[in-house]
């Protein structure tokens, strides 16, 4: 039987490329453009690939919803805002790939993630819900700001 791959990425061209190349090696592919879409195709996945900046629902948002619904379910996470995460604190996640990515660098970390034992997909879920509990953990778009902007510095002999 096939193994189905769920897609979630907001641009197109990213979901039909990955759509093609994993159609094309034997998989079972939906995709979706956002959370919202991924929640309705969670229960009949084998293998989540996922974008963590999208609209509506990000990819955070998921990764939650994966971790109370299917907590053994793979996650790869494939993004273009790889500098902006911390790959410590992210529950859940089996890989985590920035974009663009070769097909040869999908596919072989795909091959690894499903190959994965149920053990250690266990113990790795167990290990990161207690060191990373999901209420603490943001996304980059929701870094604090201050309420007013900061008073511009002094001149150099100027008062305050």
């Amino acid at each position: 039987m096939k193994k189905r791959i769920l897609v979630v990425d907001d641009d197109p061209s990213v979901r039909e490329s990955l759509k093609k190349i994993l159609e094309d090696s034997g998989y079972q592919v939906a995709v979706g453009a956002d959370g919202e879409e991924a929640e309705a195709q969670l229960d009949e996945t084998d293998l989540l690939i996922l974008d963590m900046n999208m609209p509506r629902r990000d990819g955070w948002d998921v990764l939650g919803r994966v971790s109370s619904r299917n907590p053994l379910l793979p996650v790869i996470v494939v993004t273009g805002m790889m500098d902006q995460l911390d790959t410590t604190i992210i529950p859940g996640v089996s890989a985590l790939l920035k974009k663009p990515v070769e097909a040869t660098v999908i596919l072989k970390t795909i091959e690894t993630v499903l190959a994965e034992p149920v053990e250690e997909r266990l113990r790795r879920t167990a290990n990161s819900q207690e060191t990373a509990p999901w209420a603490r953990i943001n996304s980059w778009r929701n870094v604090e700001r201050p309420a007013t902007p900061p008073r511009p510095a002094p001149r150099l002999g100027g008062k305050l």
